[in-house]
């Protein structure tokens, strides 16, 4: 990024009013324009002498001869970066987002009603991204008799994540045989990611099929079929799609096509996220400063959330290059904030799943 130490206090005033102008219309501004409505101080010859100069920086360019400039995608960084001044969330904002969670009743409800609620807010297109569940350090495994001998297994994870699973078991399982079998999981899974619980299983299965012991081989086929039909894969919600199309920087068709078709692919949308999961705050990409061509018309402000010390999951809003930054990125912050405060309801999903006894 160009050092801002170099720009004069005019160049700074001039970047910061064309950028501003560029949110609010989407177009290219004029020097006669910003000195009218910005208070610049100075006369509009001297705006267009200064934008020149920001020109030859790299900060803003003039797309035709006879129109005004538009700021670059390293005019808007320095802008972001240095010269915005982030606004601070309104007390009906967070009472909004707070409101909109009250009765939610599965980790599926919670990320529906953040993508809902981030695109509302913005007015553009928002993606919530679950945290990997093999990644949760999990707290509990407990199983519940049901009728017909299925067992309903609960895996309790650190942060509040719950996954329950019906399992469809060959035996019947009394309450108190089910009970022995919890105290005993109990001792070997928690404070262990999903992962480790599964390799620790799996070498105590080893070693019950040596010493033939019948409940130890049960308890942890059990444990096994629970955590085995935990999906590991994040889950990916993403809403106001139809919110690009009324933005002049999607009027090429070609452009907005490849961009709804990257919203649609979930597997992109993973690695399209995975770097927020390791940033300490929210990231701002803008325009070509993603790999992603996709991209290049866009701008993304994401951030991430924490469930647990290893469960994570990140929030993002994806919209032109004009978006109003001071506005989308503590909207962004707040919500990833709330996220990681919350305690996430039991999964309303069940699926059945076979074990051996």
């Amino acid at each position: 990024m160009v050092p801002v130490s170099p720009l004069s206090r005019r160049q700074r005033d001039v970047l910061a009013a064309l950028v501003c102008e560029f949110i609010a219309s989407g177009l290219p501004a004029g020097s006669r324009t910003l000195s009218r409505h910005y208070g610049l101080g100075i006369s509009s010859a001297s705006v267009r002498t200064t934008m020149s100069d920001l020109e030859e920086m790299g900060l803003v360019f003039q797309p035709h001869t006879s129109a005004g400039r538009l700021p670059t995608d390293l005019g808007i960084r320095v802008f972001v970066d240095v010269l915005m001044a982030v606004r601070r969330l309104s007390g009906s904002e967070r009472e909004t987002i707070e409101h909109a969670f009250e009765d939610v009743k599965s980790p599926g409800d919670l990320w529906h009603r953040t993508v809902h609620l981030l695109s509302d807010l913005t007015q553009h297109a928002a993606v919530v991204r679950s945290p990997r569940a093999d990644s949760l350090v999990l707290r509990q495994l407990s199983f519940v008799p049901l009728s017909g001998g299925d067992v309903l297994a609960v895996l309790v994870g650190q942060g509040g994540i719950t996954q329950s699973r019906i399992l469809h078991v060959r035996v019947d399982l009394s309450p108190s045989r089910l009970e022995r079998i919890h105290n005993y999981l109990n001792e070997l899974v928690p404070g262990r990611t999903l992962i480790e619980a599964r390799h620790v299983l799996a070498q105590e299965a080893s070693e019950s099929r040596r010493t033939v012991d019948r409940f130890m081989t049960e308890a942890l086929e059990l444990g096994r079929c629970a955590l085995d039909a935990t999906a590991d894969e994040p889950e990916i919600v993403v809403h106001g799609q139809a919110r690009l199309v009324h933005s002049p920087a999607f009027a090429n068709i070609d452009r907005l096509r490849q961009l709804v078709e990257l919203l649609d692919d979930q597997e992109r949308l993973v690695g399209l996220l995975d770097a927020t999961l390791t940033a300490s705050g929210p990231i701002v990409l803008i325009g070509a400063e993603h790999p992603l061509t996709e991209l290049a018309s866009c701008s993304m402000i994401s951030a991430r959330y924490d469930h647990g010390p290893s469960a994570r999951g990140s929030i993002c809003v994806i919209g032109p290059r004009s978006m109003d930054y001071a506005r989308v990125l503590p909207l962004v912050e707040y919500m990833a904030e709330y996220l990681s405060s919350s305690v996430i309801p039991p999964r309303d999903e069940g699926r059945g799943d076979r074990a051996t006894g």
